[in-house]
């Protein structure tokens, strides 16, 4: 199945997870995504810490007076 929820301000965040060895997958923009298993008998608080994920651009050109495709 596929649930989603959000993090706070403070980073605190709730899931329900039912079935056993549910995969979670954590991910925000500008970090590296990190997938952990967990089997929610374990009644685990788990805590996590995404690190920074450094993307590459090619050049980019801006010109003026062309359409904008989209």
């Amino acid at each position: 199945s596929t649930a989603g929820t959000s993090a706070n301000n403070e980073g605190a965040y709730k899931l329900r997870v039912v079935s056993a060895n549910e995969q979670i997958v954590f991910s925000a923009i500008g970090f590296r995504q990190q997938v952990r298993t967990l089997d929610p008998a374990s009644g685990t608080v788990l805590n996590v810490t995404l690190m920074p994920e450094v993307y590459t651009m090619k050049d980019v050109v801006v010109q003026d007076g062309r359409e904008d495709p989209a």
